[in-house]
């Protein structure tokens, strides 16, 4: 408030003097941007907010004399920074003043530790393009704790605006969000993310913050004018073995978006928020709208927050938050090989050049070409054909993947600033992703000398450097494929099996190795059935397991099912041979087992009913349970099996039985013909009405079969 004293003229004066900053006010309030940056900010936060200024009004500080004003913050954190960390930073705010250096939240805070303000400041001021104080303000707020070296710190609000080769980073306020539908399935059933089902997870306008306590998932806020008629995409994928055949752990899902409000920043811009559980410490996402492909292939990990605008009109899109700092390295990476790769000409492998140039004049022709070729062009297409040209290719190739690759140097200038797992990480995948070029080549070029050896041998990862990538169940696909690669090939030029090779490597990337291994190469194996035994054998992944137990299953198909015994409820020996003449449903249970009851109850129990009087068909339970008790009891109880099937024990997964089909989880089922034959191993129905259907398809039109046999030894 202005106020006036003193004598008639000097409030003459001091009127006109408040006259010409009334009039200054209003003449500047019209230039003001409505929209700044990312969001935009109303005129009276604009005012109040300049860089620099003291935030102690927000805590009730002297300086600025009482409670927040509302017409500049929020009411609530977004819920990126946990509520706690936001409510403390005032406590020790009163004595310090905000600085124009902007600070990423992920920066100071984060789930994986605090940093000191000094070395944020220093990282983030060689990205720094542009900072105006006339229109860099917004009304979001960022809230900075302090840790060990470090103080708290609460910098005016600012939007930090980088050059062309960085994203924006921007501080974020509270946001409205929405429930994500989940399409899409992963090979395994593993993961129930994304559905509305999780507790806490989602906002809407009326509720207050995000559960950051939950560290395994991941926040992700966009805004994009997209038309109504497209939903941005959202994919996530982990555990990655061979995604190319579906071995991986994958979800898909739309993003539900709703209009902007100009209280909120964004009138022009419809947003979503989605949070997403994480079963492993890192996810690989990929965001599309539409035919735009807005980023692909970026790692996050558990307890990341990201936000991203993607403006449909201009193409642009920017990403700030909490990891920020780590997509951006991620993003300058992708550019960093995409730049090394246009620099690369392209190969054509030939065995006789003439099969192309059959003639004199399309040999001159070319010849002419060569002797033109323009130093401004970067690319020309070369033809390899004879061994030298190739071996001198392939060497170039592994030559350009190690460590003069300027990828290599982006990630190590920022290994400071990045969680220390997530730098290791982020080393694996580009380990992988670099060298995987380099062995396809070689592949491709039918490698059949010693040289080719020799130069695998050297060029193969040092045992050292591989321990490092030993401390997840699943390390980055792109690393397994390349050590998949390099074994295959090493195999076929040394004399030496592929899981001989294999068995060098650390052991939960040797079960990796190895199972891809298995997937990729089964079918044109000598003796499949004993590989398989030994790395199942081998695996201490449960799912890997279950991935080759399955893979092993389905090699069945067509083969007599084997004749080992399990027993009854008096103990009797009850031999598979007993039920030929009859289809058999196989189903393998275990008490306890969720999945099973959920079978149990859904389809088996309705099949059997509806098809137990049929006399050309057999139900037959296994359980796997360790202790004859324990099954007795179950079946007193009814929930697993009817009276109307065989039910028998097996005495868990050592049983003959269990081991020749790999049953390593349950349930579990297997079809056999009236011959002893296996039909199915699994791709089974999901519904009853689509087992009903299975059976009913094996089943002969008109029966003639005897009633079901006594299960007794038969006489062999």
């Amino acid at each position: 408030m202005y106020c006036l004293s003193g004598t008639p003229a000097t409030l003459q004066t001091q009127f006109e003097s408040m006259k010409k900053i009334l009039f200054t006010c209003f003449l500047a309030l019209p230039c003001l941007p409505v929209t700044i940056g990312i969001g935009s900010t109303s005129l009276l936060s604009l005012v109040a907010q300049s860089p620099g200024a003291d935030l102690l009004h927000r805590f009730g500080g002297p300086n600025r004399g009482g409670d927040s004003r509302s017409d500049t913050f929020l009411a609530d954190n977004f819920g990126l920074i946990p509520i706690d960390q936001d409510r403390k930073v005032g406590m020790a705010v009163e004595s310090l003043h905000s600085t124009s250096v902007p600070v990423f939240s992920s920066q100071v805070y984060s789930e994986r530790g605090i940093k000191p303000r000094s070395t944020e400041a220093e990282s983030l001021a060689s990205c720094v393009f542009c900072l105006m104080s006339s229109n860099g303000l917004v009304d979001k707020h960022l809230d900075l704790g302090a840790g060990e070296g470090g103080y708290a710190l609460n910098p005016a609000p600012v939007t930090v605006f980088f050059d062309p080769e960085h994203q924006v980073s921007e501080a974020m306020g509270k946001e409205l969000s929405a429930e994500v539908p989940v399409s899409g399935a992963s090979r395994q059933e593993h993961i129930n993310g994304g559905s509305s089902e999780v507790p806490g997870r989602w906002t809407d306008s009326t509720s207050s913050v995000i559960d950051s306590s939950v560290s395994n998932t991941i926040n992700l806020l966009f805004e994009t004018n997209l038309p109504d008629s497209i939903l941005p995409r959202l994919v996530l994928s982990e555990r990655e073995l061979d995604p190319k055949f579906g071995y991986e752990s994958r979800r898909e899902m739309d993003v539900p978006l709703i209009q902007g409000t100009l209280a909120e920043g964004s009138p022009g811009y419809k947003k979503g928020l989605v949070t997403i559980p994480l079963e492993v410490k890192f996810g690989k996402f990929s965001l599309s709208a539409g035919e735009n492909q807005i980023f692909k292939d970026l790692w996050l990990q558990q307890g990341d927050s990201l936000a991203v605008r993607f403006d449909s009109k201009s193409g642009k899109t920017l990403i700030w938050g909490p990891e920020a700092t780590s997509v951006n390295l991620q993003l300058t990476l992708q550019r960093l090989v995409d730049e090394v790769q246009v620099q690369r000409n392209p190969v054509m492998i030939l065995s006789d050049s003439l099969a192309l140039l059959d003639s004199d004049g399309e040999r001159m022709a070319r010849q002419r070409a060569l002797e033109n070729y323009q130093p401004g062009w970067t690319r020309k297409m070369e033809l390899l054909q004879t061994e030298a040209q190739k071996l001198n290719r392939a060497k170039q190739l592994f030559q350009e993947a190690g460590h003069s690759h300027p990828v290599w140097q982006a990630l190590l200038n920022a290994e400071s600033s990045l969680d220390p797992e997530l730098f290791t990480w982020l080393k694996a995948y580009w380990i992988g992703k670099l060298r995987k070029g380099a062995y396809e080549f070689v592949r491709i070029a039918n490698p059949n000398s010693s040289a080719w050896g020799e130069l695998l041998l050297a060029n193969s990862l040092d045992k050292n450097e591989l321990d490092q990538f030993d401390q997840w169940e699943f390390a980055p696909q792109e690393l397994v494929e390349t050590l998949y690669l390099a074994h295959l090939l090493t195999a076929k030029l040394i004399p030496l099996g592929f899981m001989d090779w294999s068995q060098t490597l650390p052991g939960s990337l040797r079960d990796q190795v190895n199972a891809l291994y298995l997937i990729r190469e089964y079918k044109g194996l000598e003796n499949p059935d004993e590989l398989f035994q030994r790395a199942m054998a081998q695996t201490s992944s449960p799912l890997i397991g279950e991935y080759l137990a399955e893979l092993f299953r389905s090699n069945l198909k067509g083969r007599p099912f084997a004749n080992l015994p399990l027993s009854d409820q008096s103990g009797n020996p009850v031999y598979p041979e007993s039920w030929k003449g009859k289809l058999v449903l196989l189903d393998f249970w275990l008490t306890g087992c969720g999945a099973c009851l959920s079978f149990a109850q859904d389809q088996f129990f309705p099949l059997v009913n509806a098809l137990s009087d049929h006399p050309d068909l057999l139900f037959v339970t296994v359980s796997g349970d360790t202790k004859n008790e324990t099954w007795i009891n179950s079946l007193k109880g009814g929930r697993y099996t009817l009276p109307e099937s065989l039910n028998l024990f097996s005495g868990g997964p050592e049983n003959p039985l269990l081991k020749r089909y790999q049953i390593r989880a349950f349930p579990a089922q297997i079809l056999i013909d009236a011959e002893g034959t296996i039909l199915q191993t699994g791709n089974f129905p999901q519904t009853y009405e689509g087992w009903k259907q299975l059976l009913e398809s094996y089943l002969p039109a008109n029966s003639t079969a005897t009633p079901q046999p006594s299960p007794t030894h038969p006489n062999l």
